[in-house]
């Protein structure tokens, strides 16, 4: 079991106002963001990064989903099983599939979860990856790497891209909190570009000059307009590239200030 990032309410060396929101999804509301991308700066090569707390344990949800059809599809979501699950799916066949070995039982912390694709690698096991609270992951259940050179097929193209909802691969929605939520288009980045590690307890850092890519954004969720996407609804990208997500049955209640900086206590 991996536990979370611990609150950091004693450490010296803190950061500075990060973060402000989070987004909460409950599962039975059939909440989402969704967007539709258009062409990547690099098809082979993008980092996803985000911190998030679970809520309830026991049941698929979805994270992340793209695609066309329920036989193609991206999708990183948490299993009934308590796994984080990376899997691609072409033609119905998997192209990638990463389960890490550890499972995610902690509902009163926060974790910080970057998933790395980069197929130009010669090595298969870099070209596909989990690097969890700064820790890159190395022991995996299951996994199944993409071949060399191989574009991403649904993630980071042209295609509908949801956060918290299997709209195309029919997972279930997502259950829990979702904050600094990050799509870098073209760039394999590692944990020092979004945090670092302090007396053993991964923190996050000022990340003002990452650079996005074509398809790349930034959902802090600093507003609570809902609908139709904008820079003043819940799904606004800040990254400076307007890719901003549309909203569905979520309302401006849902944008809390549970972060990883501000912790809110968990009835377990």
């Amino acid at each position: 079991m991996l536990m979370g990032a611990s609150n950091w309410m004693f450490q010296t060396d803190l950061p500075d106002d990060i973060f402000s929101n989070s987004l909460r999804f409950e599962d039975g509301d059939n909440a989402s963001l969704s967007k539709t991308l258009g062409t990547p700066t690099d098809p082979e090569k993008f980092t996803i990064a985000f911190w998030m707390k679970r809520g309830n344990l026991g049941i698929d949800g979805t994270i992340i989903d793209s695609g066309a059809s329920g036989s193609n599809y991206g999708l990183i979501y948490m299993s009934s099983t308590n796994h984080l699950i990376a899997n691609f799916v072409s033609g119905g066949s998997n192209t990638l599939v990463l389960k890490p070995s550890m499972q995610f039982r902690d509902t009163a912390n926060w974790y910080h979860v970057m998933f790395i694709y980069d197929s130009s690698q010669a090595t298969d096991t870099n070209r596909a990856y989990f690097i969890i609270n700064g820790t890159r992951i190395t022991s995996y259940a299951s996994a199944i790497y993409p071949s060399q050179d191989t574009d991403s097929p649904h993630w980071n193209t042209a295609t509908p891209h949801h956060i918290g909802n299997g709209a195309v691969s029919g997972v279930e929605d997502w259950d829990g909190y979702l904050a600094d939520f990050y799509h870098i288009d073209g760039q394999a980045l590692d944990e020092t570009s979004f945090g670092r590690n302090v007396n053993g307890v991964f923190i996050p850092k000022n990340t003002s000059g990452l650079t996005f890519g074509n398809n790349g954004f930034k959902l802090e969720f600093k507003q609570t307009g809902t609908g139709t996407a904008s820079a003043s609804t819940i799904g606004a990208d800040t990254s400076g590239n307007t890719h901003h997500f549309t909203s569905a049955n979520l309302v401006a209640s849902d944008v809390i200030t549970d972060t990883p900086e501000n912790n809110f206590c968990t009835w377990n």
